[in-house]
């Protein structure tokens, strides 16, 4: 029977090599998506078969398994079997969190008998690389006039690589976005999670093999973004700048697509829910939305 163990940082390396098995490019299946997330939904993993299984508590105390990777589908087929075994024996329902539709198509090959439920809140959103590069045409006039604003308002604006030697400036200003932003990150548990695993980053840049932008005007950080390149995409973990800024953010977008144009895709994850955020990323025309539901599997 499987034997889970928590996921620790220390576990990186390790673990970072089954991610390449991925078949789609939801951000999940990256060391970012995983190591950010990992303490929040209490991940836990299982090494079976030269692969990693991994476990999780959804914010009802269920126990759910994100969709097993592996070579083909024979792999992926054997290792939701050795999750039905698990789930059989501890007598818990299997559930399987955050499946694209591809890997609907897998389960549904195996178990005839599921219940799937749409999770919009967390669907990611792709776009082509060379479109936020560019931002060429009519749809992008908006993102084009903001980017143009903060150009003539601050023409002293630099954009600076994350390196050993600036990254102590981004964490000063994780820390003044924090504190102006403080009613949100008392009330929202995701906030405060995902503010502590950014220092965690910044503290251990290397191990967790990121790739990051600053924004500076006047020699002062006033936003950062920061994310990791895996096969032909670019996944954006974490977007932040100061909104006294105008035009900051899209600068952030446009210069960090720019700085990776060795790829087709880039990922700027999901929306979390917040309508806001979901009309800023659809402002950006996604070329594809990658759907995940929750599936609970009979057996």
């Amino acid at each position: 029977m499987l034997v889970f163990k928590k996921l620790d940082l220390s576990d990186i390396e390790k673990i970072k090599p089954c991610f390449a098995l991925s078949k789609n490019r939801a951000c999940d299946n990256t060391v970012g998506g995983t190591f950010i997330w990992r303490d929040f939904f209490g991940m836990e993993y299982a090494e079976y078969n030269h692969n990693f299984i991994f476990k999780g508590k959804f914010a009802d105390n269920v126990t759910v398994f994100a969709m097993p990777l592996g070579e083909n589908t024979g792999e992926i087929t054997d290792s939701l079997r050795q999750i039905e075994s698990y789930c059989e024996k501890n007598a818990i329902p299997m559930i399987i969190c955050l499946a694209t539709e591809s890997d609907l198509e897998i389960i549904g090959s195996v178990y005839p008998d599921i219940t799937k439920t749409f999770e919009s809140g967390w669907s990611d959103y792709l776009y082509n690389a060379q479109d936020l590069a560019i931002l060429a045409g009519r749809k992008y006039s908006g993102q084009r006039n903001h980017i143009n604003y903060f150009k003539r308002a601050y023409p002293d604006y630099e954009i600076r690589e994350i390196t050993a030697d600036n990254i102590d400036g981004a964490r000063v200003f994780l820390g003044k976005y924090i504190k102006e932003n403080e009613k949100y990150y008392k009330t929202i548990p995701a906030l405060a999670e995902e503010s502590e695993k950014i220092y965690e980053i910044f503290s251990n840049y290397a191990l967790y093999g990121q790739t990051g932008i600053i924004l500076y005007v006047g020699g002062a950080v006033i936003g950062f973004a920061v994310g990791e390149v895996a096969a032909d995409t670019l996944y954006v973990h974490i977007e932040k700048a100061d909104m006294q800024y105008r035009g900051a953010y899209q600068v952030l977008v446009n210069e960090f697509a720019k700085r990776n144009d060795n790829i087709l895709y880039i990922n700027r994850e999901d929306d979390a829910g917040d309508e806001n955020l979901r009309i800023s990323k659809l402002s950006y025309h996604p070329c594809d939305i990658i759907k995940k539901y929750t599936v609970e599997i009979k057996f």
